[in-house]
């Protein structure tokens, strides 16, 4: 189990395994979100010894009906 600020538990993980790259997802905050929440992902990037892909998730958007495909008849 591993403690601590996840940016740099993160960082040490991966310098201690010897690692050739880091891939982490994050959620593209922008504005006063990213001002107040930080970015524990842009922190990983900018301190990390290898190199890192951030990769963002896709906005996904609640089903609903209008969204399904037609019924068969």
């Amino acid at each position: 189990m591993f403690v601590g600020r996840p940016s740099s538990t993160i960082v040490d993980r991966a310098s201690a395994g010897g690692f050739d790259l880091i891939v982490m997802g994050t959620h593209g905050r922008t504005g006063l979100s990213h001002m107040f929440m930080g970015s524990v992902a842009e922190r990983v990037v900018r301190i990390a010894p290898c190199a890192v892909l951030t990769v963002r998730g896709a906005d996904i958007a609640p089903a609903s009906k209008s969204a399904a495909p037609p019924e068969a008849a």
